[in-house]
């Protein structure tokens, strides 16, 4: 790393240049020279040691060398004086699909003392890791961005207008953590034994570079390309006139961009990903928006990586990787692996590579096999499958038995024939293909759109709620179910210790059921909707989308019957916001069967010969009056899918298949399709209890108000602590908010997604 006079308009720009001498390193005491000699009798790692992984080692080896990266030397040569700041770790060789392995060094492995001889289990650890050991030096900010990346592309996806075409590029950097040096003197820290035949010479690697297995890697190198980063960003943005660019011409698309239909902003973003810049656009109207960005990104990286013919770096490569370039990683296209998916611009979905999903099914149908896994690769899957299901946040949900079955950090996890862990994978199985094979749209991914509002509550008799226009129309609705028996005598209580339901599960039933009862009035498809709720594990339950407690078996059920339902309706996932008890009145009387001292009023009127739903709406409609030109109607869930609540609540393990129904044609008057002005839609012969002098109506909550057409004007609700991810950062990074900041407007807008 060497930066260029004119990258020095960055502000971070003379922190780089202290870099260019090494990083700041603290690896903690001194080892003694016990713990050398045990570190060194260890040598690498098993997967370090076949004759395949010393042939990779030797190339990779020597290609750091003759770079200026890394220095061999002999043990003989400095074990009776070795360097004061001499430690050694374990190298490994991490093995990549269709790929040559990866070289980590393990600077998380402690050291042993030896065990007994011919025994494999480690003695007591005398010596803690380097990673433990390590001082935190390294900015924060820049790692903790990397989890944001896809969340902004995918916002941008959102954002540009639909009949535009987003076109995206991919700059790889070659050799990474290596184009940033350490000081000379601690070059010692991050020793390893390079693995050799039996009975050579002990030699020892010395890099002088960061090492990809080092915990402040990451922070020092990202804090650097995001450096660059910035720097793309403000020459595009300044329409800086830059010279052409030797590998420019790796970037022109195949075929000539679709240009932007209006001559309105132009839409451009980039990001980094460690060492993978990634950059969309869409061509302006004069058709240089594609080159001028392709050459602000190739420009900043050689302004902070200079290739060889500038550096002098005799042996090494040029900074931008040209292997990837060959084969088109970054030329401009509508559709581009990014981040191991497939996004596409045009369309503004992403799904899953079918190579890592195949990989990923064939992994779990081997592990399905067994009836025990080792916790190592155990743990390698679900790394997959929570990479996986970034693209369905959803999915979160059916982790929770992945996650229980770690809890005490088994060595082995057991697989029973007819476990929860057993029907998650097999869940998963279905899902990664599913992944695979129907893309998902960004709007089901990401959104600050609140269409729908709704409120709900759930008892020992039942379950209710109301919803309301948001942002689109929607004639105010109300809801209810009432319990079997059975369900009703099995909750918890101080009378009925034993059962088996709690109060809790009942609220979480209570909000899939409020999301099943709009899929019935509106098309959800790319919509959100906000459900208010007053039980507080219900409320994380559904933000987490994971279950937590002793047994959160009916919970996890219930969550995930409401990812699934996310899935098939093609909607954003539902927004869950926590209200006090005395604002969800509407919810509450919904919930409750009507008090007996108003049945004379019922039984007065011509309600005992109609439905009960309908005396229901007579009750609900005299309790909460609404504008003259605005009524109630009373909604129930599909049967099939409550069926399901039912059976859940029961105990009952479903097939993921019962969850996936194609959602129903939108029922009644709502909808895009609503008329501007609700017909009264409440029985003849309850028109006199609505009248304003009704002496037993209640009013709304507080903070809730509507207006003549049912729409919600305003709500004040406390808005989530999760901020929402937007496209568009800061100018530059070290002006990025703290992880406590907000980065979306205060505004009861700013609800996060329950995903």
């Amino acid at each position: 790393m060497r930066p260029a006079a004119w990258m020095d308009l960055h502000p971070f720009a003379k922190t780089l240049h202290q870099w260019e001498k090494g990083v700041p390193v603290d690896c903690g005491a001194d080892w003694s020279r016990e713990t050398i000699d045990l570190a060194i009798l260890k040598g690498p790692h098993t997967s370090a040691r076949t004759p395949e992984a010393i042939r990779l080692i030797s190339e990779d080896v020597a290609y750091q060398v003759n770079a200026g990266f890394s220095r061999i030397i002999t043990w003989e040569s400095i074990k009776d004086n070795p360097p004061a700041k001499l430690k050694v770790s374990p190298l490994a060789v991490v093995p990549q699909l269709n790929r040559r392995g990866r070289l980590i060094l393990d600077l998380s492995f402690p050291v042993h003392c030896a065990g007994k001889k011919g025994s494999r289990t480690l003695g007591p650890v005398v010596q803690a890791s380097v990673n433990d050991t390590s001082a935190p030096l390294a900015p924060s900010w820049p790692v903790n961005e990397l989890g944001k990346v896809l969340l902004r592309l995918l916002d941008f996806m959102r954002q540009v207008p639909a009949h535009e075409s987003i076109q995206f590029a991919k700059i790889d950097l070659s050799d990474g953590f290596w184009r940033m040096i350490v000081p000379e003197v601690d070059c010692w820290h991050f020793a390893y034994v390079l693995p050799d035949v039996p009975g050579a010479p002990i030699r020892l690697v010395i890099p002088h570079a960061l090492q990809m297995g080092w915990t402040q890697s990451p922070g020092f190198f990202s804090a650097t390309t995001e450096t660059v980063r910035d720097t793309i960003q403000v020459l595009v943005d300044d329409g800086e006139t830059l010279p052409p660019h030797e590998m420019e011409k790796f970037m022109m698309p195949p075929k000539p961009a679709k240009h932007q239909r209006r001559d309105s902003k132009e839409w451009q973003m980039s990001s980094v990903f460690v060492d993978d810049f990634i950059i969309a656009a869409v061509e302006n109207q004069s058709g240089t928006l594609l080159r001028r960005t392709a050459r602000a990104a190739l420009h900043a990286i050689h302004g902070v990586f200079p290739p060889p013919a500038v550096s002098g770096h005799v042996g090494g490569k040029d900074p931008i990787l040209q292997k990837k370039l060959d084969k088109g990683d970054a030329e401009w296209n509508v559709s581009k692996e990014i981040l191991g998916f497939i996004l596409n611009g045009k369309t503004r979905t992403i799904k899953l590579t079918e190579a890592k999903a195949a990989g990923i099914v064939d992994e779990i149908t081997k592990v399905l096999r067994k009836k025990r896994v080792a916790q190592k690769r155990y743990q390698k899957l679900l790394g997959k499958l929570q990479h996986a299901a970034s693209i369905l946040p959803a999915a979160k949900s059916l982790f929770t038995p992945l996650n229980v079955a770690l809890r005490g950090e088994p060595k082995w996890i057991s697989i029973p024939v007819d476990g929860d862990i057993r029907h998650a994978l097999l869940d998963f199985k279905s899902l990664i293909r599913d992944l695979a094979g129907r893309p998902t749209h960004a709007m089901e991914l990401v959104s600050d759109s609140e269409d729908y509002v709704g409120y709900c509550d759930a008892s020992k008799f039942g379950a209710g709620g109301v919803w309301f226009s948001g942002r689109l129309p929607l004639k105010p609705t109300v809801w209810r179910v009432e319990w079997p028996d059975d369900i009703s005598q099995n909750v918890v209580s101080e009378d009925n210790p034993h059962g088996t339901v709690t109060n809790s599960d009942l609220e979480m039933a209570g909000v899939l059921i409020q999301q099943v009862v709009l899929e019935r009035l509106v098309d959800l498809h790319h919509k959100r909707s906000v459900i208010h709720c007053d039980n507080t594990p219900s409320v994380s339950w559904a933000t987490r989308m994971s279950a937590r407690g002793n047994s959160p078996t009916i919970a996890h059920r219930l969550l995930r019957g409401l990812a699934m339902r996310q899935r098939s309706t093609h909607s954003t996932c539902p927004v869950v916001v926590s209200i006090a008890g005395v604002e969800n009145i509407l919810a509450d009387v919904a919930s409750q069967a009507i008090p007996a001292k108003f049945d004379w009023k019922v039984e007065n009127s011509s309600c005992h010969n109609s439905p009960p739903n309908t005396c229901f709406l007579t009750y609900f409609a005299a309790r909460f009056p609404l504008p003259q030109t605005c009524s109630w109607q009373i909604v129930t869930p599909t049967p099939e899918l409550l069926s399901n609540v039912i059976s859940t609540l029961r105990g009952q393990r479903l097939q993921m298949q019962r969850w996936i129904l194609p959602p129903e044609h939108p029922r009644g008057e709502s909808g895009a399709n609503m008329p501007t002005t609700c017909a009264i839609s409440t029985p003849s012969f309850g028109q006199s209890l609505l009248s304003s002098n009704n002496k037993v109506s209640w009013p709304l909550p507080p903070g809730f108000e509507l207006d003549a057409l049912g729409m919600v004007g305003k709500l004040d609700t406390k808005p989530s602590k999760k901020p929402y991810v937007t496209w568009a950062k800061p100018k530059f990074w070290q002006d990025s908010p703290t992880p406590e900041g907000d980065l979306a407007p205060k505004s009861w807008t700013s609800h996060s997604s329950t995903c």
